[in-house]
């Protein structure tokens, strides 16, 4: 994943195409990367405070700025 794109729109619908895991799969690693600190999801709001899109922030070594 770090080596997409930065332009590259993160989805697991786009990942699940990308290799020959399933969408389970996909998931489930995607939530390990986020538990061990590989990944942090930031929710992105409007000036309302509306729900606009997330945020990934993938490492190659874990982020601790956000623990």
């Amino acid at each position: 994943m770090i080596s997409l794109p930065m332009d590259w729109s993160f989805s697991v619908t786009g990942l699940t195409a990308m290799v020959s895991d399933g969408r389970d799969k996909v998931r489930s690693v995607i939530k390990a990367l986020e538990e061990h600190g590989y990944l942090v999801r930031e929710q992105q709001t409007d000036k309302r405070s509306n729900f606009r899109d997330v945020l990934y922030k993938f490492s190659d070594e874990p982020i601790t700025e956000y623990a």
